[in-house]
């Protein structure tokens, strides 16, 4: 076999055997023995070898070959298992092996303790727990079977047997084996084989919970039998040797990717070996961010320079058992000595020193309160480099004076993209597609264990990475499935190598156990922006929420949680931030649907209360929302996104209160979002908010007018004013069902709905509607104060499209003085001061522009660069400077706003397209005319196509007129005259004192003197004398209309002139005919 299978390490020689039960040792039928050192024998002993000695004694010469030390050691750590729990794990195995296999039931099965008879008179009282027990010591081995009971006690007497059976002698002294014998008789007169099979069976169960304890590398370790060699000689070291002793449970890892500012960190901290003393490091992190692959990475580093270990420090048990091996492997201590006594041996060993050069690797440190004691105990103090892999930050704290200096730690978090995406490469078949590459690892937060696993599992399947993501992103059920069964390298001890789930599975149950409150927090930021949540959120309800009394039990459960690196810490600006791991998010998720799905309804329960009662803080009932409370609002809006989103693969709950705060909340956001400028992508949430309360109309009643306000505004934004109109009605009707609601809500439909009146020109209808609201308003309260506010800025702006300017300056330095009450930069004020600076343009005045810099200014501020508002100021000075005759300034200023609103706002979109329109206009006083035509012919094929109903809008008239004035300037003077008519169809729309219809009958009395029809000019220019004596004289049109009047002088002066000219030659030649006739007479 040996010259076959030349890389056999060592032997299990598992069968059955005849137990020799005493009173010491109680051995029955089922239970197993296991071959061990006792004093000179090594595990087996021949007792029919030896010679024959004076006095007719035998003397067994020699001894058999122990058991090989990786056999021992494993040996020894199931042993100690099995001494602290009492208990092992046989019974286990035998149920699994007859559930898979039911056959083997009638042959395996244990036979009962009624069937197990002992024909001598030995005590034996039941035992108080079933299953087999395990015994350690010598195993007798012979040539010939024992069928007596007098010869079996004597020889057990003698030499101290357990149990005896046949074949272990003759292969224990050239080949390293282990000997389990399941217990099938009593090595007596009463043999039978009731009991081989289920003996047997005991056997094989031990034998493989064996190995299950035994490390991988342990084997790769271990010397090939063929060597040569009889004993295990990786066991022990020889100082001499030239390669220094190198215990690490793994290979080197091929896909590693040097982390180098960590690396750099790392070797700047050994430096302090040079001084000859202890050093000690710490690299702690979050479960699966890479401190294991480091700590491997530098140990590799190491190799061949200085003599490397590595213990586990998952548990006391496992410390002791790795640390006690490490030397038994240098030989300092055997297989048999007590662990303690091992480890103190180390110590010494390590500070002294013989031991050269060295460095250990202490992973997963995490158990600080269970650790502290056996590391304080038996850590050396005065040579060597020591490191630490920790998740937990408060091994810091905890040991700060004893092992570790805080200077002396590393903060491991993710890679940055570079590093992880040559990760990914490395451990990946499917790399071609880098752009969803980068997706990916952007989803993972370059976390190298999520990376790890995700190319594992990419190159396993042969999926694309693009389809792994959609797995990621669509579906969270899924996604912690895959990082529960991925493939991952195998190149680790089995210790070191946990899928990520497992990962942190184990650090949530760690947390669990030390701090409740700290595992109820964490499912509660679980549920929230995992980006950025504000530690002012989490207390807006008082730490009673999370059954807390005092604001240090907070912090204590958030320590908990920070030093587990599973949620950090930062300030912004003045405010604190908290962040967690989007894959941390998930996975405790998962770990309350699996392990406690009654609590993930509580505390998904607290974080919907925490933000619903953040923006309640912060909104009112109506919609008139202060600048502040806004920004407010709007830094809730992601928290409000990730307590709403779709959840349905957990057990959350469903009940209506539950549903009526999530449906508030709905509102809530979506209200903000609309404020914001958010008009498109927010009407389909109203909607649906709307269903709802229309459904329970009599218990939200505010709520269901408030959802037909909004959905007003939203269709007004979007040019849709019958749409909007429409829900303004329904709006009104609602006070009619239910009057009991807030009668500042009632002047907020009626503002809104004169604003519509006024943006379409009708005047009178726009007044009466302010009018009402304004008187609603009279109660005098705050809330009403503001809504005055509202109405007179409202006034303002229809008293401006009137032309009645200097009216329109004093109703908005009025509500420009209210607004600036409430704050010297509230956005109200800007807006206001917007519409003081478009009179100023129609002036003329450079008066506009400084006004409108300082109220873009602030609405940046406010609102950013790219809100719709900020927009609109914007192309409104762009407006401004041309009429102030800057027209270069002002193009290049709408050509910036316009591809600012094509992205925000869309191509279809009537602000995008009124741009567009005066960049026309624009164009045209820049005798740019067939630009010009273009841009105005494509506005109005907008409004052609979006129109709904037969009325036109009347930025569709503007548009005409627009290009009536380009016709006209290149002499078209027919077509020019047909869309200055058609532009007059804005008549249905605008009372007759509008400076638009004015406008457009300005322009045709100016076409008409071009044309010589002086007397349709003058009857035109009559006809708006009339309507002049009521508007502003400030305004510009009125100073155009003095210059038609003084064109037209002029034409008719020089028309009549010509007149006389011809007449005067006319009776000129006549006179000259008459004298020319009587000379020829």
């Amino acid at each position: 076999m040996l010259s076959t299978f030349r890389s056999i390490r060592f032997g299990l020689l598992v069968g059955i055997g005849g137990g020799v039960p005493t009173p010491k040792v109680d051995i029955r039928l089922g239970d197993v023995v296991v071959s061990t050192p006792t004093g000179e024998f090594g595990g087996v002993v021949q007792y029919d070898f030896g010679k024959a000695v004076s006095g007719g004694l035998f003397q067994r010469t020699g001894s058999l070959n122990k058991p090989p030390q990786i056999l021992l050691t494993a040996v020894s750590r199931l042993q100690s298992d099995q001494m602290m729990l009492e208990v092992n794990r046989i019974p286990q195995i035998l149920l699994q092996m007859v559930e898979r296999y039911p056959n083997m039931q009638s042959n395996f099965a244990c036979r009962g303790q009624d069937e197990d008879r002992l024909f001598e008179s030995v005590p034996r009282a039941p035992r108080r727990r079933h299953g087999p027990v395990v015994h350690y010591g010598l195993i007798a081995s012979g040539n010939q079977v024992i069928k007596d009971g007098r010869t079996r006690d004597k020889l057990a007497q003698e030499l101290g047997i357990l149990c005896f059976e046949m074949e272990a002698a003759g292969l224990m002294d050239n080949f390293p084996c282990l000997v389990v014998r399941g217990i099938c008789d009593y090595a007596d007169s009463h043999k039978n084989k009731q009991w081989q099979g289920h003996a047997a069976a005991t056997a094989a169960a031990y034998t493989k919970e064996l190995l299950s304890v035994i490390h991988p590398h342990h084997v790769l370790g271990t010397q090939t039998v063929v060597s040569g060699i009889n004993s295990d000689p990786s066991y022990s070291l020889d100082f001499e040797q030239n390669e220094p002793l190198f215990l690490v449970p793994g290979r080197r890892n091929d896909g590693f990717v040097v982390r180098q500012k960590i690396c750099d960190e790392f070797e700047s901290l050994l430096d302090a070996e040079k001084n000859g003393s202890n050093v000690r490091i710490a690299l702690f992190g979050m479960g699966g961010c890479g401190k294991t692959e480091l700590a491997l990475h530098f140990a590799y580093a190491w190799r061949g320079k200085c003599r490397v270990f590595w213990a586990n420090c998952t548990s006391k048990q496992e410390f002791m058992a790795d640390y006690s091996d490490i030397a038994v492997r240098v030989g300092l201590a055997s297989a048999t000595t007590a662990q303690h006594h091992a480890g103190t041996l180390l110590k010494e060993w390590l500070d002294s020193t013989k031991s050269g050069n060295w460095r250990m690797i202490l992973d997963a440190s995490d158990n600080w309160e269970e650790m502290f004691a056996y590391l304080e105990a038996f850590l050396p103090i005065h040579r060597g480099t020591i490191v630490f892999t920790s998740r937990d930050r408060r091994i810091l704290d905890i040991l700060e004076t004893k092992l570790i200096h805080p200077s002396f730690a590393i903060n491991v978090n993710g890679m940055d993209r570079d590093e992880a995406l040559d990760m990914f490469r490395s451990l990946a078949t499917e790399c071609s597609d880098k752009a969803a590459i980068i997706e990916l690892l952007d989803f993972l937060q370059y976390l190298p264990l999520a990376i790890k696993h995700a190319a594992g599992y990419i190159s396993f399947t042969r999926t694309n990475v693009n389809h792994y993501l959609e797995g990621l992103k669509g579906n969270s059920a899924l996604t912690w499935q895959l990082f529960e069964c991925g493939p991952m390298p195998i190149n680790l001890d089995t210790r070191l190598q946990l899928p990520i789930a497992r990962t942190w599975d184990m650090s949530f149950a760690k947390i669990r156990e030390q701090n409740t409150i700290a595992a109820d927090l964490l499912g509660t930021l679980s549920f929230l922006n995992c980006e950025s949540i504000p530690k002012d959120l989490l207390l807006v309800c008082g730490v009673n929420i999370f059954g807390l009394k005092q604001m240090s039990d907070f912090e204590m459960a958030m320590g908990v949680l920070m030093a587990f690196s599973l949620v950090s810490h930062r300030i912004d600006r003045t405010r604190e931030i908290y962040q967690v791991h989007s894959i941390v998010s998930l996975a405790a998720n998962t770990w309350f649907a699996n392990n406690d799905p009654e609590k993930i309804s509580h505390i998904y329960g607290i974080a919907l209360s925490l933000v619903s009662e953040a923006f309640m803080q912060h909104s009112t009932e109506s919609f008139l929302i202060q600048t502040e409370d806004l920004r407010h609002l709007k830094t809730l809006l992601p928290q409000a996104d990730a307590v709403l989103k779709d959840r349905s693969t957990l057990a959350l709950p469903s009940d209506s209160s539950f549903e009526a705060k999530k449906m508030r909340l709905t509102y809530e956001s979506a209200k903000t979002r609309l404020l914001s400028g958010q008009h498109v992508d927010v009407e389909q949430l109203m909607l649906s908010c709307h269903d709802y309360y229309e459904e329970h109309r009599y218990s939200f009643p505010s709520e269901r007018t408030q959802t037909m306000i909004a959905l007003g505004l939203i269709n007004k934004e979007l040019g849709s004013y019958d749409r909007a109109m429409q829900w303004y009605k329904k709006a009104i009707n609602a006070f009619s069902d239910l009057p009991e609601q807030s009668a500042v809500t009632k002047s907020v439909i009626l503002v809104n709905q004169g604003n519509i009146f006024r943006e379409q020109g009708d005047f009178q209808a726009a007044e009466r509607a302010y009018g009402e609201a304004f008187s609603i308003c009279e109660k005098g309260e705050p809330l009403y104060k503001e809504a005055k506010l509202h109405i007179i800025s409202c006034q303002g702006s229809m008293l401006s499209a009137q032309g009645e300017m200097s009216q329109a300056l004093r109703k908005f330095q009025d509500a420009l003085q209210g607004w600036r009450t409430y704050g010297e930069h509230d956005q109200r004020a800007n807006f206001v001061l917007a519409d003081m600076a478009a009179i100023h343009a129609q002036r003329g005045e450079r008066e506009a522009v400084r006004k409108y810099d300082e109220a873009i200014d602030g609405t940046i501020k406010n609102l950013g660069k790219e809100h719709p508002r900020t927009l609109l100021m914007k192309a409104d000075r762009g407006r401004a400077y041309a009429l102030v005759g800057e027209r270069e300034k002002a193009l290049v200023e709408l050509e910036n706003v316009y591809k600012q609103q094509l992205k925000v706002l869309g191509p279809a979109h009537v602000k995008t397209m009124s741009t567009k329109h005066n960049m026309g206009v624009v164009l045209s006083q820049l005798a740019r005319f067939d630009e010009a035509q273009k841009a105005f012919d494509e506005v109005l094929e907008f409004y052609e196509k979006a129109a709904s109903d037969p009325q036109l809008p009347l930025g569709y008239y503007y548009t005409l007129k627009s290009r009536a004035d380009v016709l006209r300037e290149q002499g078209d003077h027919a077509s020019a005259l047909e869309d200055y008519k058609r532009s007059y169809g804005a008549r249905c729309l605008c009372d007759e004192t509008s400076p638009f219809l004015f406008s457009i009958e300005l322009a045709k009395a100016d076409l008409f003197i071009e044309l010589g029809m002086l007397e349709k000019a003058e009857r035109t220019l009559a006809d708006l004398d009339r309507v002049r004596k009521r508007m502003d004289k400030d305004l510009y049109l009125i100073k155009s209309f003095e210059e038609t009047v003084k064109y037209l002088n002029t034409a008719r002066a020089e028309s009549k002139g010509f007149a006389m000219r011809i007449n005067n030659l006319w009776m000129d030649f006549m006179q000259r005919a008459k004298r020319h006739r009587r000379d020829e007479e």
